[in-house]
């Protein structure tokens, strides 16, 4: 949630910090995305979770897939590099990124 919180400090000084209109257009548009995530991942989230519920939010495991892959998420970067590389962001399988071991965390996402 850092990431957000600064965001939202940046925009909010912006006219003190003098930033150009295209990185505050870029800004706001990366905190309506991060925004969009995770309203869509706690819509997903079952009414009543368990310790032992498998339910994954499909948005959250496409972001996750595009972080690994591209490490950005502004639609320019995302084009790009599915037009100059050959593996297929969506047929990927986020629990065999390795990004971290799911099989340790019990946490639902």
């Amino acid at each position: 949630m850092w990431r957000e919180d600064c965001l939202r400090l940046v925009l909010h000084l912006h006219k003190e910090i003098d930033i150009s209109d295209q990185l505050h257009k870029n800004l706001k548009m990366i905190l309506w995305y991060m925004d969009e995530v995770f309203k869509r991942f706690v819509a997903e989230l079952p009414k009543r979770l368990n310790e032992n519920d498998a339910s994954r939010s499909q948005t959250f495991d496409r972001y996750l897939k595009v972080e690994y892959w591209v490490g950005r998420h502004e639609p320019v970067n995302v084009r790009n590099y599915r037009r100059s590389n050959n593996q297929n962001i969506d047929r990927s399988v986020v629990t065999e990124l390795g990004m971290y071991s799911l099989s340790s965390c019990s946490a639902v996402y």
